[in-house]
């Protein structure tokens, strides 16, 4: 997941669609992606969680809110 994580915060800090990015992803990186997003995004917009399928990267997700 480090790895992932480190490709994603490049990808997602490269990429003015950053949404897009995350939907054409797939499983874990997908629900990884979605969770970084939020945390680049600094907890502004909680609805992008929504999208996480995964309980456990949806719940981390939701913690960084507060």
């Amino acid at each position: 997941t480090f790895s992932i994580t480190n490709k994603l915060i490049v990808e997602l800090k490269q990429d003015p669609y950053q949404d897009l990015v995350c939907a054409k992803k797939q499983g874990t990186e997908q629900d990884v992606c979605y969770l970084v997003l939020s945390i680049i995004r600094e907890g502004q917009e909680p609805q992008i969680c929504e999208n996480i399928k995964s309980d456990f990267y949806k719940m981390t997700c939701y913690r960084s809110l507060e």
